[in-house]
């Protein structure tokens, strides 16, 4: 006999998937280094379960090379192919699927990652001693709590590098465009044009969004808004290379509320969901810097990755709030902002020359081993 619930499910799923998503369009593959080209698309589909990225070199078939789960709305959103060769050409294309079939591809287009030259010997001078960093710190209570910019500071002290010159602007609450709004507020005063002596430059800036705004959920309890995130990140580093022409944007990626936080089941459904969302918009956020002032310019600091490979771990947030930093949390952080900036592994770092840090923070030996690999990892 038929069953009325079941055909009742059925006829919900023919409704919502009996027609293939609608096809990503404006993609752009950008080599970044030897080793990774960056790829961009617009999501314009809302009945997609996965998308499908294929690749092709020399003009060889395509071959499916990743699947992406479905994005919540529509939107820009990113990935990175870390599979590839250095002095290569690349073509690229992707579509949307569900089970009615897949969309119309969006590409093919091309993209050569550049050969890795091969270095010269050094000339045979002294080297100048090391110069203390330049950072700029721009954020609100997730760096604010257990104060991560002077983390920061000490694990480069630590490392063997001169004490940076650390600079921060950063109120609970905030997000980039109150920052915008206190540095035009400040004139001649704020804190990019009037921190550092005359002649100096910022070496990095570090941006740090307000935890849900750099999401795509534009609903409560998230409230995100990606697209006026990315514009106030670019509007901010397009001050601060007014300033400092080349200096380096750090996006520092925030991460994903705990299981236990109520902004879970309504606005996503897990921790890795929401941290999917926000990985998605801050490699959005770089790849748009790096378009406008070079490959080399902006790196996403991947603190909400290391969250994730930590299965984000109550002893990460500060309390049953699941949502602001324990002091493990912080230095997880800080390890992760120190590596993408200074560009050194940390766990080279000897927890002796950490055992203050370590002290203050609450942490052990057994502790930075385990921070350490986390973030070297990510």
């Amino acid at each position: 006999m038929p069953n009325p619930f079941v055909e009742a499910l059925e006829g919900r799923w023919l409704l919502s998937h009996a027609r293939p998503p609608a096809g990503p369009t404006g993609l752009v593959a950008t080599a970044q280094t030897p080793a990774s080209i960056a790829i961009v698309y617009v999501d314009r589909s809302t009945n997609e379960t996965a998308f499908h990225l294929e690749r092709s070199t020399f003009g060889a078939p395509f071959v499916l090379i990743g699947v992406y789960p479905a994005s919540r709305g529509t939107g820009l959103h990113g990935i990175y192919d870390r599979s590839v060769s250095p002095g290569t050409t690349y073509a690229y294309r992707i579509q949307a699927v569900n089970r009615a079939g897949g969309s119309a591809y969006a590409g093919p287009v091309g993209a050569s990652t550049p050969g890795r030259p091969v270095p010269s010997p050094p000339p045979p001078v002294t080297p100048p001693p090391p110069t203390a960093r330049n950072l700029l710190f721009f954020g609100n209570s997730f760096t604010l709590f257990n104060d991560v910019p002077l983390i920061v500071s000490d694990l480069a002290v630590a490392d063997g590098h001169p004490q940076p010159h650390v600079f921060t602007q950063a109120t609970f609450g905030w997000t980039l465009a109150d920052h915008l709004h206190k540095i035009a507020a400040d004139g001649a005063n704020n804190i990019i044009s009037h921190s550092l002596p005359p002649g100096r430059k910022w070496d990095d800036v570090i941006v740090q969004e307000f935890s849900t705004r750099s999401t795509s959920v534009t609903h409560p309890p998230v409230n995100g808004d990606s697209a006026a995130f990315r514009a106030d990140a670019a509007h901010l580093f397009n001050l601060v290379r007014a300033q400092s022409p080349t200096a380096h944007d750090v996006l520092e990626e925030t991460w994903a509320r705990g299981p236990a936080n109520p902004i879970y089941p309504t606005g996503y459904t897990t921790p890795f969901a929401m941290q999917n969302d926000l990985l998605a918009n801050y490699n959005g956020a770089a790849f748009e810097a790096n378009a406008a002032h070079g490959s080399d310019a902006a790196s996403v600091a991947p603190v909400g990755e290391a969250w994730r490979a930590e299965n984000f771990a109550a002893n990460l947030y500060n309390g049953p709030d699941e949502y602001h930093p324990s002091q493990r949390g912080s230095v997880l952080a800080a390890l992760v902002i120190f590596r993408t900036t200074y560009g050194e592994k940390t766990a080279v770092i000897p927890p002796a020359n950490v055992a203050t840090l370590l002290s203050t923070e609450g942490l052990s030996a057994a502790d930075w081993k385990q921070l350490t690999a986390v973030a070297d990892g990510v």
